[in-house]
């Protein structure tokens, strides 16, 4: 049985690493939308992509933003999604399109399927990397599909 000093003791520490690790996470760059620098002309084709931030991670040492959209239309070598807001909605008529590099996998409802399984009215996820005008298209993916700016 532990002494009262060795268990006060032993709580102080837990309490300890539970407040550094809190502010860590407070701290954390790019934790918030409105804090994520888009890539210009990224965000001059898709100006309403701000509104359809679901969050920001750093992912690797550079923050990204997650989407999610729906597949509008997919072909063999590309796809058209539309963004989806908060609630799941189409932002807006607008659509984006993706070249995806060969073998990439997306991400539809947690999981990864290759590109060739998608089909429209698909949801799913993607990241653009800060600064950057191509994406991951699943969690684990470190090649980017590039982004047709109109």
């Amino acid at each position: 049985m532990l002494s009262s000093t060795l268990r006060k003791a032993c709580a102080a520490a837990v309490l300890s690493c539970l407040a550094v690790g809190a502010a860590q996470a407070a701290d954390r760059p790019g934790a918030r939308c409105s804090d994520f620098r888009f890539n210009a002309d990224f965000l001059k084709s898709y100006p309403r992509a701000p509104a359809a931030c679901q969050e920001v991670v750093v992912r690797d040492g550079t923050k990204v933003v997650r989407f999610s959209a729906q597949v509008r239309r997919a072909a063999q070598d590309h796809f058209q999604i539309a963004f989806l807001n908060a609630v799941g909605q189409p932002l807006d008529n607008t659509t984006l399109t993706l070249i995806p590099r060969a073998g990439q996998t997306v991400e539809v409802n947690g999981k990864s399927i290759p590109i060739t399984e998608l089909r429209r009215g698909d949801k799913l996820d993607f990241w653009v990397p800060e600064n950057a005008a191509g994406a991951f298209l699943d969690r684990q993916s470190k090649a980017l599909s590039t982004i047709v700016l109109p």
